[in-house]
């Protein structure tokens, strides 16, 4: 009796030579499908408590469609708890930059995430022959949901997806996108801007403090001219009025003959 294997045939080859031959990466649709396959037969093991530990591109191998197949399980191996097993045998081009450097000693579940965000980067990017890093992450062709997956895969240890469930999840579900609104009011709220300034604190409140004054005394009145309330007007022809007369009397006193009041309101000529 023969016993074999049928598995399907990868005419594409692995994903590495692929993407050799490629002009261009794929579009983040397609990434997010075919990855999401992959993270599903991760899923499978992590439940199981298995480590893959080789998720590289020479180990993703690409069929019609294209669509990615996961093989090569040749140093999976079993982790008695979640602590993760000893970090001997691994592929340097996918593993974690701080287990490679020694700092970490046993391999987890979020270090077959880092792996997985890699191959994100370089199915996006279309380029698998150097592992990605993180300062790439920004000028990849996809939005910022997926930069942002790709990131926390990528980034600090403690802080990325600690399971292939996680992942899924965050693939899935991308966030709701904001509603449009206005914003009327920041009277009692209180803010906090950070950033680096160009000038010293004190010169950039110097500087804040003469355009706020200069805007005080150079701004016009609310409305510009045809704003003016109609009695500021009534008050300003009142005012040419009252001058006109008190013009008029001025040249009666002074005119030959004038007869105006005295100190005593007597006659004075």
């Amino acid at each position: 009796m023969l016993y074999c294997l049928a598995l399907e045939y990868a005419r594409h080859g692995d994903l590495r030579t692929f993407l050799q031959r490629a002009d261009k990466g794929w579009t983040e649709k397609t990434v997010r499908r075919e990855i999401a396959g992959i993270l599903e037969v991760l899923r499978k093991l992590h439940r199981g408590q298995l480590l893959h530990r080789d998720l590289t591109p020479m180990n993703v191998f690409v069929c019609d469609g294209p669509s990615l197949k996961l093989g090569d399980f040749g140093i999976v191996r079993q982790q008695s708890d979640r602590g993760g097993i000893a970090a001997g045998t691994m592929n340097a081009l996918t593993a974690p930059s701080d287990i490679l450097a020694g700092a970490v000693p046993k391999w987890q579940a979020r270090d077959d995430v880092y792996q997985v965000g890699q191959l994100l980067g370089m199915l996006v990017k279309g380029d698998a022959s150097a592992r990605l890093r993180t300062s790439e992450i920004r000028r990849l062709a996809c939005g910022d949901h997926l930069k942002e997956i790709i990131h926390r895969c990528l980034g600090e240890r403690r802080k990325r997806y600690e399971s292939a469930d996680d992942l899924i999840e965050a693939l899935r579900n991308p966030p709701a996108p904001l509603k449009a609104g206005v914003l009327r009011s920041l009277k009692g709220v209180h803010l906090a801007f950070t950033g680096i300034l160009s000038k010293r604190r004190n010169e950039a409140a110097a500087v804040g403090a003469h355009d706020r004054h200069r805007a005080r005394t150079t701004e016009p009145p609310a409305g510009g001219r045809q704003g003016r309330r109609p009695e500021a007007h009534g008050d300003q022809a009142a005012a040419r009025q009252g001058a006109q007369d008190h013009a008029a009397q001025r040249a009666a006193v002074l005119a030959p003959g004038a007869q105006t009041l005295g100190p005593g309101g007597g006659k004075s000529w």
